[in-house]
């Protein structure tokens, strides 16, 4: 049986079956908070991952920039050995291949960053908000409760509509009775 249907006993008290739906709809909402709290929980350590990996990205980038700025000096001290103007040439190749790295780097954790926004936004769009499941649980109370008040009106009807029927049976069985005994008086005389 799916998850979201309730299954309801064959009964012909329809206020146990009330009851039992009033019982089924408790746990419902126990389900749905216990499966909240889980859900903020789990976007909580989420949100902490991504910060601590963002983190990394950022180290792993400078540490890429110092690499890169390390080896751009060593090869201008060896170039001005060399000669003044391949030092100058090498070192400026160095700088841009070293702030396309740190770009690349940059890009790639900014990447990762908004896959796991865009995930996150899925996950906000595809679940179901707390006041709507709370908006949805009033309409039901709302319906037994309705259910309830029309079952007890419909029982006080009938058992006043018994009770009349009853009241005129007996009238008129005292009626048939008095004018059989009338009838039994005028026909001896």
């Amino acid at each position: 049986m799916p998850r979201n249907e309730v299954s309801i006993p064959p009964s012909t008290d329809l206020l146990s079956d009330v009851r039992v739906l009033q019982t089924q709809l408790e746990a419902l909402r126990n389900e749905v908070n216990h499966r909240f709290d889980g859900q903020d929980r789990n976007v909580g350590l989420a949100l902490t991952a991504a910060e601590k990996t963002t983190a990394i990205a950022q180290q792993t980038a400078d540490r890429a920039v110092v690499k890169a700025e390390a080896a751009a000096s060593r090869e201008y001290l060896e170039a001005q050995i060399n000669a003044a103007k391949e030092a100058l040439t090498a070192a400026l190749a160095s700088s841009e291949k070293a702030i396309t790295k740190a770009e690349e780097a940059n890009e790639k954790r900014f990447q990762s960053v908004n896959e796991f926004r865009q995930t996150l936004a899925d996950q906000q769009t595809e679940f179901a908000t707390k006041s709507e499941v709370n908006f949805r649980f009033s309409a039901i109370d709302d319906k037994l409760h309705t259910a309830l008040t029309t079952l007890s009106e419909n029982r006080g009807k009938s058992q006043g509509a018994n009770w009349l029927w009853g009241v005129l049976l007996a009238a008129a069985g005292i009626m048939l009775t008095v004018a059989s005994v009338v009838g039994i008086l005028l026909t001896r005389r």
